[in-house]
């Protein structure tokens, strides 16, 4: 999966995990059955879902939406039962296996944040800013834990072109302490500990 990260990025996050094997943690490389859909079986469950609760406003306030959630809603709703079914069924296999992998193998899964960084805004009207491509590389690593219910989060670990990176730490159902103590563990590191953007006050000061 680390595969699909930008290099920068990926080389960011393998600093991070560095960081984590400085600090005690022993690294195991592992392959996730059905984690490669997992983002094309998130957006069709998202949005499918998205397209029953806003049924009725839909009609009432099509004009409310921007271009990109009328565009994606517009082509989620045709979906077949059968198409939703399949996605659904692949969910509960990835949460299975995921399941398995902790079990027998990893007390925590790291992944990047992110894919890339976050992409700039260009100056043109809000029609261009529907992206897929963009989009689709924010959202690439955060599938897993939103299919499969489990606690995560992420931490600092460095910057590319001025902007942050994070790495992503995945736990066992109902073990957010070890993701607590995994992130804690990347701060006191000073992995990602970078100076503060120009202009900033500190709240406190």
């Amino acid at each position: 999966a680390w595969a699909d990260a930008d290099g920068p990025v990926a080389a960011a996050c393998e600093e991070g995990l560095r960081a984590l094997e400085s600090a005690g943690a022993r690294l195991v490389d592992v392959t996730l059955p059905h984690e490669s859909v997992a983002p094309a079986v998130g957006a069709l469950l998202i949005v499918s879902e998205a397209c029953a609760n806003l049924s009725d406003d839909r009609s009432r306030h099509a004009r409310a939406y921007g271009d990109e959630i009328t565009v994606t809603l517009a082509a989620m709703s045709g979906l077949s039962a059968e198409e939703l079914l399949g996605a659904a069924r692949v969910r509960t296999r990835l949460r299975e296996t995921t399941a398995q992998l902790f079990r027998t193998q990893v007390d925590l899964l790291a992944l990047p944040t992110t894919a890339s960084v976050a992409p700039p805004i260009p100056r043109r009207r809000p029609a261009d800013l529907l992206d897929p491509a963009s989009t689709a590389a924010l959202v690439r690593f955060t599938f897993l834990a939103n299919l499969t219910g489990l606690p995560a989060g992420t931490a600092p670990v460095g910057r590319v072109g001025g902007l942050p990176v994070g790495l992503q730490l995945v736990g066992d159902a109902w073990d957010e302490a070890s993701v607590i103590a995994g992130l804690a563990a990347l701060e006191r590191s000073g992995v990602g500990l970078m100076p503060p953007p120009r202009g900033h006050r500190h709240a406190l000061a």
